[in-house]
């Protein structure tokens, strides 16, 4: 799945408006997790919004003009291992603190 196509779906079924860079991040998560043999957690971080690109990747109208199809927005990824994601909203992601207590956070909610 591309950047934009993880940004939209993101978008469309977390909630998430995310930039490029947090759809890269995602991305690679979830790639990271498919690879993984055995049950991990995996953390990454959401750095910036998609606010700047309203214009244009979030733009339907802008999208079509330029022949974009956004595909991978359905409920699953093709081809995904991954059984489920966590999102956790912090504050302040730039405190390491933040980061710990978000891992904490995912391990309490696995043995629930």
């Amino acid at each position: 799945m591309c950047i934009r196509d993880r940004c939209h779906k993101m978008c469309k079924q977390e909630g998430v408006l995310a930039g490029g860079s947090a759809g890269l991040n995602v991305t690679c998560a979830v790639e990271l997790a498919n690879r993984a043999t055995e049950p991990c957690t995996i953390v990454t971080v959401l750095c910036d919004s998609g606010v700047k690109y309203l214009s244009k990747v979030y733009n339907d109208e802008f999208l079509e003009a330029n022949d974009i199809t956004i595909k991978g927005t359905a409920n699953s990824d093709s081809n995904s291992s991954v059984s489920s994601l966590s999102l956790i909203h912090i504050s302040e992601p730039t405190r390491l603190l933040s980061i710990s207590y978000a891992v904490f956070c995912l391990k309490k909610k696995k043995k629930k």
